[in-house]
């Protein structure tokens, strides 16, 4: 190597300053563009965390107001299926206790016998409707309702033809004193004077001796009666018979039974409105 002169060592060392000028100068460069991809990424990780806690928020807010909006739509139906029930049994109640102390003239029988009946219908309404709202945990317990009750209404409606039909022949004896009806009356009567149990539910041959004739009688009176007279003669034998006594201990079981029932939908249902 020649000899190199100061100026070529001042040349060599500007060469060497400018190439280390320009290394830091690009290691800057790309100190600064890592730092700024870094803060892009931090950035769209905080917006995205961000977005997703917004969309949680919204998530959360949307399913707490839908569950508010069911448990109050079957919060009214459940209310709606147990008036339904109050209802239908209180008529049916009604009706039998009427007719019972004679309280419902003939012309306004129908129309009781009616109202009974669309009630009835307005209860099965209102099954159909909690079934749909569900759970089906509900929806069962609601059929088994309705069909206690529509069980007991029966029993409350046979009560109220029993005296019906007794209320009737009674009426017919006034206006016929001599007749086949007035001697069947009294053969019933003799019956009930002594039997006060429904005697059609214990074999004859364990009836008394007195009773057992009574019952004898009634039979046959009731047998000499014209398929004309204009009342239920049937039904009125067995209300002689003591069939509203049976009845009676049936409602009394019903309506015990249909308490307990009542009690457990309510329970049912807190659990279910209390759920979220």
């Amino acid at each position: 190597m020649g000899w190199v002169g100061w100026e070529g060592i001042s040349a060599l060392v500007a060469a060497a300053a400018v190439l280390v000028a320009l290394i830091v100068g690009q290691w800057q460069r790309s100190g600064a563009q890592r730092a700024a991809e870094a803060a892009s990424r931090a950035g769209i990780s905080q917006a995205e965390a961000a977005y997703r806690a917004a969309l949680d928020a919204v998530k959360a807010t949307s399913a707490e107001s839908h569950s508010q909006w069911l448990r109050g739509v079957r919060r009214e139906t459940y209310s709606a299926f147990l008036l339904s029930c109050s209802r239908a049994l209180r008529l049916a109640e009604q009706l039998s206790y009427d007719t019972t102390n004679n309280k419902i003239p003939p012309a306004q029988r129908d129309a009781r016998a009616a109202e009974l009946e669309a009630a009835l219908d307005d209860l099965a309404h209102n099954v159909v409707i909690t079934q749909l709202e569900g759970p089906e945990q509900i929806g069962q317990r609601a059929e088994d309702l309705s069909t206690a009750l529509r069980e007991a209404t029966v029993e409350h409606a046979r009560i109220a033809e029993l005296y019906e039909a007794w209320a009737d022949l009674k009426r017919l004896v006034e206006e016929n004193p001599d007749s086949s009806v007035t001697d069947f009356y009294h053969a019933c009567l003799g019956l009930m004077v002594i039997a006060h149990y429904d005697v059609s539910a214990v074999p004859a041959d364990a009836l008394d001796v007195h009773i057992r004739m009574a019952l004898e009688h009634v039979e046959e009176t009731h047998e000499r009666l014209s398929f004309f007279h204009s009342f239920d003669s049937y039904t009125a034998k067995c209300h002689a018979l003591g069939e509203h006594y049976t009845a009676r201990d049936r409602c009394r079981d019903h309506t015990r039974h249909l308490d307990v029932m009542r009690r457990e939908f309510l329970e049912a249902v807190r659990d279910v409105l209390a759920t979220r």
